[in-house]
Order: C-alpha cells, then sequence, then structure tokens
C-alpha cells in the first residue's frame, strides 16, 4: 500500500517496502537484515533514541545496532543477512542508485542524517554485519 500512496513514516519502512518489492523478499527479512545497519549509520543524530534502545535491551553500553543484529542472529527460519535472500552486492548497488536518485529527497526528509550520494547509501546498506556484531 505505502509503495502506491507514499505514506512512509520512517526511512527504515521506505527502504524495506521498496527493497521487498524489488527482491520479493518478506517486510520481515527486510526489517532483519537492514535496520541494524541504518541504526549503525544513525547513531549519532539519533543517540537519545538509540541510547533507550540499548537500555530496553538491559545492555545500556552497547550499542543498539549490535544488539539488534544479535537478536535477527538468534531468530529461526529469518534471512539474515543480503545473500540469504539472494541479493548480490551488484544488485545492492544498483537497488541503492536507483534510491537515491529516485527517492532521495524523500529518504533525506525522513533520514536523521542525510544521505549524499547513491554510493553513500550503498555503503550503509553494504555494511558488513560481522563489523556490527563486534
Amino acid at each position: 500500500r505505502a509503495l502506491f500512496t507514499g505514506c512512509y513514516p520512517a526511512l527504515g519502512h521506505l527502504l524495506q517496502n521498496h527493497y521487498s518489492a524489488r527482491f520479493s523478499a518478506h517486510q520481515g527479512a527486510c526489517s532483519a537484515i537492514l535496520s541494524p545497519r541504518l541504526l549503525r549509520h544513525h547513531h549519532t543524530a539519533t543517540q537519545p533514541q538509540q541510547k533507550r534502545i540499548s537500555e530496553i535491551f538491559g545492555r545500556p553500553d552497547v550499542p543498539a545496532s549490535k544488539l539488534v543484529a544479535q537478536l535477527v542472529q538468534k531468530l529461526p527460519g529469518v534471512p539474515k543477512d543480503h545473500e540469504d535472500v539472494g541479493v548480490s552486492m551488484e544488485e545492492l548497488e544498483k537497488f541503492a542508485g536507483w534510491m537515491f536518485e529516485t527517492h532521495g529527497e524523500r529518504l533525506n526528509r525522513l533520514s536523521p542524517r542525510k544521505f549524499e550520494s547513491g554510493r553513500e547509501l550503498f555503503e550503509v546498506l553494504a555494511f558488513p554485519l560481522e563489523e556490527i556484531l563486534r
């Protein structure tokens, strides 16, 4: 529905809907794959909110991106990374470029930390989960 109405309450929702449509991935899988990366990218701009997430997890000194990634790792049957839903880095790079070219203004309106280019968006979406989980 949001793809056709333009009704996006959050950056993650916008990206997840388009990722889901482009790659035929379940939206829950999109959340699992993209959320830790988006949290990491926006950490500085959303520090108070992310601190609250960490506190809710009972680990106030651990980044929210890491805690969400750890939670996703424990979920049975949920894809955890791009390759789990058949998305190559080449396809992801094209997607990020298209998203920025087509929806860059909307992305940045919803984003607490603006994206400068499709390349930057790709780097956020492709950031290695292993790095977040360290």
